[in-house]
Parts: structure tokens; C-alpha cells; sequence
């Protein structure tokens, strides 16, 4: 894995975290259970975490 290749990761792996950390705290704000967790047999992700997630997409 070359340098350009480490490079993309971790310009794209904010994003990634975004696309979990969005719905989560919407579904939290909202109340909304389906969007609390990734499935409806897994644990629902606390709104600290959902919040945590979003930081690291906020502030690259």
C-alpha cells in the first residue's frame, strides 16, 4: 500500500463515520429507533457516541 493509497483512507474514512454518525443522531434527536442502530438484533448506539462519530467528520 503506497503513500496516495494511505492518503485516500484517511480523507475518506470521515465520511464513512458520517454515514453512521448522521442517522444515528437524528435517531436519537428524533426518536426514532430504527436509525439508532445498524440492525434491530444489534445494540443501538448511544447518542455520546452517535456525537463522537460526527467530531471526527467535523474536525478533519
Amino acid at each position: 500500500m503506497g503513500p496516495e493509497n494511505k492518503i485516500k483512507i484517511a480523507k475518506e474514512t470521515p465520511f464513512a463515520a458520517a454515514i453512521v454518525g448522521i442517522p444515528a443522531t437524528a435517531g436519537w434527536i428524533f426518536d426514532i429507533g430504527s436509525l439508532k442502530s445498524v440492525s434491530p438484533a444489534r445494540v443501538s448506539m448511544k447518542f455520546p457516541d452517535a456525537a463522537f462519530v460526527l467530531s471526527g467528520f467535523l474536525c478533519p
